[in-house]
C-alpha cells in the first residue's frame, strides 16, 4: 500500500465494503486485494468481491464466515486470525465511513498510478 494504513484501518475498509450497502455498487473496483498489507486482508477482500460479483450484495457476517470456513481448514493455524478479522469487520464503529471510503479510493488510485 503506497500510503501507510495500519491493519485496523485496513480492516475498517473491509467493514465499509460489507456494512455500507451502496459502497460496492459504486466503488467495488477500488477494493483491490493488492492495496492490503496482509494475506488475511487480501483474501477477505477477494472473497468479498467474489461474493458481490455473484450476488450483487455484500456478504453478511454469517455469509463471510461461511466463505472463510470453506477456504480455510478448521485445523489451520491461520483460522483464528481470520475469525478475529471477521469480528472486527462486523463490530467496528463506522461513524467515519465516508472518510474510510475516501481513503480506500485514494489507495486504489495510488496503486493504479504506481503500476501503470
Amino acid at each position: 500500500m503506497d500510503r501507510i494504513y495500519g491493519p485496523d484501518f485496513q480492516a475498517k475498509m473491509l467493514a465499509v465494503a460489507c456494512r455500507e450497502p451502496l459502497f460496492l455498487a459504486h466503488y467495488s473496483e477500488a477494493l483491490l486485494p493488492q492495496i492490503f498489507s496482509s494475506n488475511y486482508l487480501r483474501d477477505l477482500s477477494s472473497w468479498i468481491l467474489e461474493y458481490y460479483g455473484k450476488y450483487n450484495n455484500p456478504p453478511t457476517q454469517v455469509g463471510l464466515r461461511t466463505i472463510v470456513e470453506s477456504h480455510v481448514p478448521a485445523d489451520a493455524p491461520t483460522l483464528p486470525g481470520y475469525q478475529l478479522l471477521l469480528q472486527q469487520i462486523f463490530t467496528c464503529d463506522l461513524s467515519d465511513a465516508t472518510y474510510v471510503q475516501e481513503q480506500l479510493c485514494t489507495a486504489a488510485r495510488h496503486l493504479a498510478v504506481r503500476t501503470a
